[in-house]
């Protein structure tokens, strides 16, 4: 099974519930969701996050056991909060986030930490944390390796050297 797949099946059912983890998690999102918030900030989305939205959704995953993380924490952004975070909107608090050229940020591990991903142009599909930086670091080779070791531990992020 790839990890693609379990991960799909993961977000699917939950079916592996587990006592340490809390999860609010929203359905997937439309195509139209998609094509409105690529218009409003002229980036086109790479496929494979389009795709994770359009088979898991966006929404929040931590763990409950320590509590190092919140439910405003960990959160897999839905199209919209991406639009805003590169369009810097003021209303949502986001004037001040500066984003790599090229990157489209849809994971924000907390306050203005954002994990991205290449624009569409790119063929790199890999996952870079803390993108506002010149230099952000490799955390993962796709999205969905990305989502599968949150499963496995909502704090794996904090732990990077």
């Amino acid at each position: 099974m790839t990890t693609r797949q379990k991960v799909i099946d993961i977000f699917a059912t939950f079916s592996t519930y587990r006592e340490d983890l809390s999860i609010n998690y929203r359905e997937p999102v439309t195509q139209e969701d998609i094509d409105r918030a690529q218009a409003k900030c002229n980036v086109t989305f790479p496929d494979d996050l389009k795709d994770f939205w359009l088979t898991c959704g966006f929404g929040t995953m931590y763990s409950s056991k320590d509590k190092v993380l919140s439910e405003n924490n960990n959160f897999f952004m839905s199209p919209d909060i991406v639009e805003k975070v590169l369009n810097r909107n003021a209303e949502a608090g986001y004037e001040e986030v500066e984003i790599d050229d090229g990157m489209v940020p849809f994971f924000n591990l907390f306050q203005d930490f954002f994990c991205g991903i290449k624009e569409q142009s790119s063929s790199d599909k890999r996952i870079y944390d803390d993108i506002k930086y010149d230099s952000p670091v490799v955390v993962a080779e796709d999205i969905w390796d990305f989502a599968l070791k949150f499963w496995e531990d909502p704090d794996w992020l904090l732990n990077i050297d």
